[in-house]
């Protein structure tokens, strides 16, 4: 029987790459890009568990936060928290990234949630 040697791997961290994921997030909640955000969620999830404590604590607030605005698109529509007037938005329309009349209408719903989802979070909109 020949003896194995298990080893861990723990992958390392670019904490500055981290911080635009951060920043990216933080532009996709600004945008209600909601399902952007939710992909990046799950993809980043295992860089920011082994991030400093401080990255990964502003990852938790933005995934909890999140937690919010999936529960408001599984109710009201895939897309329905997506701020047309968001100038990033505009500007991916007028570049043809993105078919802005493809995507539903801003609801009086929708503006009311992200009011209050960002004055909670106390970042303004």
């Amino acid at each position: 029987m020949t003896p194995t040697m298990e080893m861990t791997v723990t992958p390392t961290v670019d904490l500055d790459r981290l911080k635009d994921v951060l920043a990216s997030m933080r532009l996709d909640e600004e945008r209600g890009a909601v399902p952007e955000l939710r992909q990046c969620i799950d993809r980043c999830a295992p860089l920011f568990a082994v991030a400093d404590h401080e990255l990964s604590a502003r990852f938790d607030t933005i995934k909890a936060r999140a937690s919010e605005a999936f529960a408001f698109e599984e109710k009201h529509g895939f897309r329905s928290l997506f701020d047309h007037g968001h100038p990033f938005n505009r500007q991916l329309g007028q570049d043809g990234l993105i078919d802005l009349k493809s995507f539903p209408p801003s609801s009086v719903e929708s503006g009311a949630f992200w009011t209050d989802y960002f004055s909670r979070a106390g970042l303004g909109s």
